[in-house]
């Protein structure tokens, strides 16, 4: 797939359990997953993307990125279940929240959160 140096995508669709139990795919129905995606930089055959996921389910941003044909470096889920083997530290899943912010639920209040973590690349 050929890239525009300013790619992005919204995606929108519903998500519901998939096999085996811990994954999950998309389905029919209301839309329950929304998902902002830019394309941050390409380099040696590799992509960057900032992802802003818009509603909270589990697996969301790995099954969108998945969904664009663009899994996640060292993902063992997405696209393809891999065998279950040692966890190997050295190849840590790519993917990494620099920045949550959100409503307090009981104070109303903004709350951020901001990582100092990079990713590898």
């Amino acid at each position: 797939m050929d890239l525009h140096p300013t790619a992005s995508w919204e995606i929108a669709n519903r998500i519901g359990q998939g096999e085996p139990w811990f994954r999950v795919k998309t389905v029919q129905g209301e839309i329950n997953a929304r998902s902002a995606i830019d394309l941050v930089e390409m380099k040696e055959g590799k992509a960057r993307f900032k992802l802003r996921p818009l509603t909270g389910k589990t697996h969301q941003l790995r099954l969108h990125m998945s969904g664009l044909g663009f899994g996640i470096l060292h993902d063992r889920y997405y696209p393809e279940l891999q065998p279950q083997s040692e966890v190997n530290f050295d190849t840590p899943l790519q993917l990494l929240a620099q920045m949550v912010r959100f409503k307090d639920p009981l104070t109303g209040k903004t709350r951020e959160h901001v990582s100092e973590r990079k990713l590898l690349w």
